[in-house]
């Protein structure tokens, strides 16, 4: 049985009591719950009692908003944690920005304005896959550990008799075998886009979940991502109309430096573009200005290319009213190249803070 301890502010009760809840009715044969609510009988010492089950948990999941960052209880009990080597998963609220103890950990998007109305149940899917990946690695270090040992042993035994036999040595080879691993790829930690590699699928007609498309292009998936299960591609018939594509608009830190990549593949020679516009509020209406990070032009192929400020040495700091950034990318049927339509397909999009 996985213990998993539940860290929240009490204003996020009702978050809390989602997850829990949730968790206990699909999962309750292999988790064992700890929320201070229901677990910390009467006349108990709080303060001990909380330490000693964050101990012996194997997991804590964070639930992050803003109360939870300024929470002096919520920050110890994620300090104790770290400090027992325990498996953190952050749950991000809203997109709230993660506290400095977790800046560096893959946290888990969760889009809430009322109970039971938002994605818990693809929430409290990653929170299982996210745990039960954690403790598979875990279990096999521990497998690793007891077959080197093994093998070890074996080794002595097999010298001490070929040491202690008149007949000429034999010499053994004992190989381990080891368990089979998967590959994973994640999105890289710190992100602000969500569902950046598109893997929330749900990808229907003008629909992609916490994008936005510009202009009116036709949105398909791309038989061929650049990894993961999920790309989606924007097709622009029109060849009158402008750029076309997708937006998302994230909250940043004025006055802090971010980076922006993208995976994108180009076809029928259109041109692509991703470029960052500084806002003062989340309306794409307030903006302060714009910077035009990166261009593949009409001559590249149609292979995944990347686009990256960092490749493009695009310098990307909030202006010191910036409270938000609308990430673009574009691209458009380019008139007088006797072409018909236009097609950018589009994959693992980041944007985050340079540390």
């Amino acid at each position: 049985m996985i213990q998993v301890f539940i860290s929240y502010s009490r204003k996020n009760k009702d978050i809390a009591e989602q997850i829990e809840n949730r968790l206990n009715n699909s999962y309750r044969d292999k988790f064992k719950l700890f929320r201070d609510e229901h677990h910390i009988r009467a006349g108990s010492d709080w303060e001990k009692t909380l330490e000693e089950e964050v101990k012996k948990c194997d997991v804590m999941l964070v639930i992050v908003t803003s109360e939870a960052k300024a929470s002096e209880w919520v920050s110890k009990e994620i300090e104790e944690a770290k400090k027992r080597n325990k498996h953190v998963i952050p749950i991000q609220v809203n997109n709230t920005l993660l506290p400095k103890q977790l800046g560096h950990l893959q946290a888990i998007q969760l889009r809430y304005v009322l109970p039971n109305q938002e994605n818990f149940a693809d929430v409290i899917l990653r929170i299982t896959a996210a745990i039960e990946h954690k403790l598979s690695e875990k279990r096999n270090r521990i497998y690793l550990f007891i077959l080197s040992f093994i093998v070890l042993i074996l080794a002595s035994i097999a010298t001490y008799l070929i040491a202690n036999q008149p007949q000429p040595p034999v010499t053994i080879t004992i190989e381990p075998s080891r368990p089979p691993t998967t590959e994973q790829t994640e999105t890289p930690s710190g992100n602000l886009i969500i569902n950046g590699d598109f893997e929330l699928g749900n990808i229907t007609g003008q629909t992609i979940p916490e994008w936005v498309p510009d202009g009116a292009p036709n949105i398909s998936i791309s038989e061929e991502p650049h990894q993961g299960t999920y790309a989606v591609c924007t097709t622009q018939t029109d060849t009158n109309a402008n750029w076309n594509g997708l937006h998302q608009v994230v909250e940043v830190t004025p006055n802090t430096t971010y980076e922006v990549s993208a995976w994108v593949k180009p076809e029928n020679a259109s041109e692509a573009q991703i470029k960052v516009s500084w806002l003062t509020s989340s309306n794409i209406n307030h903006e302060i200005n714009t910077v035009f990070v990166d261009t593949i032009p009409q001559t590249v192929t149609s292979n995944w290319q990347p686009f990256s400020s960092i490749l493009s040495s695009a310098i990307l700091q909030a202006p010191p009213n910036a409270t938000h950034a609308r990430i673009q990318i574009l691209h458009g049927v380019l008139n007088g190249q006797g072409m018909d339509e236009s097609t950018l397909c589009i994959d693992d999009v980041y944007f985050g803070m340079v540390e």
